[in-house]
């Protein structure tokens, strides 16, 4: 069968900022308070969603290794995985997004119109894929109403095949200018029912670039206290910074009134990862500093990471268990097949550099069969010691049985 596509998104053009003309760095600095300041009232997302990603954020910081991840994203994922399902298994979605069935393209689109945009400033884009496995039937004009209505690329398509993956990974590298070409590779199975991605990519100018002349070599100290030699970029910024007890922090201006907040606690042998529950950090994490500006003098390291994250814990945490129940799980609203869903994992890679942050992440919803196809496999039995033994019959009765320590014995 191949690839048949049965709704094409709005498909995203990477913005090159090099040929981009950009107003004198002393007439954006008079500018961009004013246009940062009017961003929060203009922030189309209401308390509900805040809410709901200030959870997310909650649930998937932890422990002491790098993480990076996109709430938004996941979010996003969340309220198209809803909408594919049915009964109880909507019910704790429903639950965890804090939104309605019938509110779901509303809220998706409103968190869209948030974030997208693509100019001289900054680009962000959101974007969902849909792919349905030839193997198994579908109702096709529900998959073409969810996919308009999320505006999100739709196809059915034979699994596994070459052809299926590259596809996939070429929709992948298309949604997020690339980033993610190296981090994650599909490979489909006859047992995959539907995959479903989402992805957001971000590129922006800081306010304020970082002299690269400045950059240096220092020690950044782990939590185990080894200390690793990086590249720190050196800068003086004016703009919002809070200090108590806890932490200090600060928060970093985009060219597009995005703004980067970064967080350090005061415990130089605290995991960061403890300062979540800290009402006052998750407030300027999720939300930002909007307070007193401040001349800083900031020296911060350069990186680039990718971090793979698995969500089923956290969003078994959150309350959605009959969606990963083999038993319970229910997809009637896309197909009959019953399928459970198998994997939910978030890829994600982000960039500080001098000039600004590029990231991109993807949210990879993975339904399979309920029960899979039994697979044979081959194992070794040497029966060389004392054993038990028993004769049945064809209604399972035991018409022989005993134990065997020595069968040489007549």
């Amino acid at each position: 069968m191949g690839i048949v596509k049965l709704w094409e998104g709005k498909k995203f053009e990477k913005k090159s900022f090099a040929d981009e003309s950009f107003p004198g760095r002393d007439v954006w600095d008079t500018a961009f308070t004013e246009q940062n300041r009017e961003s929060k009232a203009a922030n189309s997302v209401g308390g509900d969603e805040l809410l709901i990603l200030q959870k997310l954020t909650e649930s998937l910081i932890e422990g002491e290794d790098n993480v990076t991840f996109s709430p938004v994203a996941l979010y996003e994922a969340l309220l198209i995985l809803c909408s594919i399902t049915d009964g109880n298994t909507r019910k704790q979605l429903e639950e965890l997004t804090g939104t309605q069935y019938k509110k779901l393209e509303k809220s998706y689109k409103k968190i869209c119109a948030t974030a997208n945009h693509n100019n001289v400033t900054g680009t962000c884009h959101i974007e969902s894929s849909m792919w349905l496995n030839d193997l198994y039937d579908f109702n096709i004009d529900a998959v073409k109403k969810i996919a308009e209505k999320f505006d999100m690329t739709s196809a059915v398509a034979t699994m596994p095949d070459k052809k299926t993956d590259e596809a996939v990974k070429s929709w992948l590298n298309a949604a997020t200018g690339g980033l993610l070409d190296d981090a994650m590779d599909f490979k489909t199975s006859s047992e995959l029912v539907i995959m479903l991605l989402t992805t957001i990519y971000y590129s922006g100018k800081w306010g304020h670039e970082f002299d690269s002349s400045l950059t240096n070599k220092k020690n950044f100290t782990t939590l185990s206290g080894e200390k690793i030699k990086c590249d720190f970029m050196r800068g003086e910024i004016r703009t919002e910074y809070e200090e108590n007890e806890a932490f200090e922090a600060v928060m970093l201006p985009f060219t597009d009134c995005y703004n980067a907040v970064i967080i350090l606690p005061k415990d130089k042998n605290m995991s960061p990862s403890r300062l979540l529950s800290d009402k006052r950090a998750m407030d300027i994490l999720c939300k930002g500093i909007y307070d007193r500006e401040y001349l800083v003098k900031l020296s911060i390291p350069k990186f680039d990471i990718t971090v793979k994250l698995s969500l089923d814990d956290a969003l078994r945490k959150l309350g959605a268990e009959d969606v990963f129940n083999p038993d319970k799980a229910d997809f009637s609203v896309l197909t009959d097949t019953k399928c459970v869903l198998s994997k939910a994992e978030q890829t994600t890679r982000i960039k500080f550099s001098e000039e600004g942050v590029e990231a991109a992440s993807c949210v990879e919803m993975g339904v399979c069969l309920a029960a899979l196809p039994h697979m044979v496999t081959t194992v070794r039995m040497n029966v060389d010691r004392p054993f038990l033994f028993s004769i049945i019959s064809h209604r399972s009765v035991p018409v022989f049985a005993g134990m065997v320590t020595n069968p040489d014995m007549h």
